[in-house]
């Protein structure tokens, strides 16, 4: 897992890895976590109010406490993973950036239910 995070952060920051692995898992056409947007003028009679909690747990947290990536979508900016753990869904997105001359990487997670 950690040379597939290594790898990630270094194609997110354009600097290849050499013997980083393909990513076998389907990918999401979905963009940076961020706040739903809201339109002008909502037109809510189709939509149903939905949970969309921040978390103050990590990605790693999230998965060393059991939480299981169901999907993923890799973006230029970084990655967004699908976890699921029974019956709760969180989303996490995932960014590379430099700090002090080193390759840091932090997420963003949102409970969905």
């Amino acid at each position: 897992m950690r040379l597939f995070l290594a790898g990630l952060a270094a194609a997110m920051l354009g600097a290849p890895m050499l013997g980083a692995p393909m990513l076998a898992a389907p990918m999401l056409a979905a963009p940076m976590l961020a706040a739903p947007a809201m339109a002008q003028e909502p037109k809510l009679e189709k939509y149903q109010r939905t949970k969309y909690q921040t978390l103050e747990q990590s990605l790693q947290a999230l998965l060393d406490g059991g939480y299981t990536i169901v999907n993923l979508s890799v973006i230029p900016a970084g990655a967004n993973f699908l976890l699921r753990q029974d019956r709760k869904w969180v989303i996490c997105s995932l960014k590379g950036f430099e700090q002090n001359g080193q390759t840091a990487v932090g997420s963003l997670c949102v409970a969905l239910n």
